[in-house]
């Protein structure tokens, strides 16, 4: 079995705190499985702010993996910026070239910040999307209570700064997303419902999509809900730096 790349989630840990200054907005899209073109989603309201974080949860207008009208595997870049564009809570609608593409925006209407939907830039379609959230707005729980507990998890510690990142990735395969968990310098014991999410990424039928968002081979593990993050680690053979920095 593949062991998670500890490389990226550094990245990732690094990458989290620049993103949760400035906070993200998350928002819903048209209906995935409905639509054959995915600009036929409408753009929220500033009605929709105070519950802005839960419209995906209600599949509101459609569910996961869509979001704000972007379809994972199927919407283009072209269609994906028009969207963006045309969303009332959008603004600073960038494209950022490479092998590994991205279109990047901010949101300046409610005080929110950045998010990003990623491309390989060879085909120009969408893979993954990584909208965020206001802090502390997104539990395990609000995500369980809508769609059931996650299939798998991957783990992995880093070593950042002056702290070590105990993080873990709960997979909902069927449903196209994944979201995030990090800790520092406390790791987890059995996960408790009311734990903070820290992002979500929407990557559609294709896992390698994950590869654009850092992460690349990861151990996939079967969840379990009455597991810790020991217990995971120890399936993964993933290096502990807290055990290490105890010495």
């Amino acid at each position: 079995m593949p062991k998670l790349n500890h490389k990226n989630y550094a990245r990732l840990s690094t990458n989290i705190l620049l993103v949760f200054i400035g906070g993200m907005l998350l928002g819903g899209c048209g209906d995935a499985a409905n639509s054959t073109s995915s600009s036929q989603a409408s753009p929220p309201t500033l009605a929709d702010v105070g519950g802005w974080e839960s419209r995906w949860l209600n599949s509101l207008p459609c569910s996961p993996p869509c979001w704000e009208g972007i379809i994972p595997g199927k919407t283009t870049v072209r269609e994906a910026q028009n969207l963006l564009k045309s969303n009332s809570f959008v603004t600073s609608v960038k494209i950022r070239n490479g092998i590994s593409g991205s279109i990047y925006w901010e949101s300046n209407n409610v005080g929110f910040g950045l998010g990003d939907a990623l491309f390989d830039s060879s085909e120009q379609i969408i893979k993954a999307i990584r909208p965020g959230f206001r802090p502390n707005k997104l539990t395990l729980g609000d995500v369980i209570s809508h769609f059931g507990e996650p299939g798998h998890v991957s783990v992995g510690t880093t070593w950042g700064g002056n702290s070590v990142f105990y993080s873990t990735i709960f997979y909902y395969l069927d449903k196209g997303f994944s979201i995030y968990y990090s800790l520092a310098d406390s790791k987890p014991g059995v996960y408790d419902k009311n734990i903070v999410i820290n992002w979500v990424t929407f990557f559609g039928p294709d896992i390698k999509a994950l590869e654009l968002d850092g992460v690349k081979n990861p151990t996939l593990i079967p969840w379990q809900s009455s597991k810790g993050f020991d217990y995971y680690c120890k399936i993964a053979t993933c290096f502990d730096y807290g055990e290490l920095n105890k010495k």
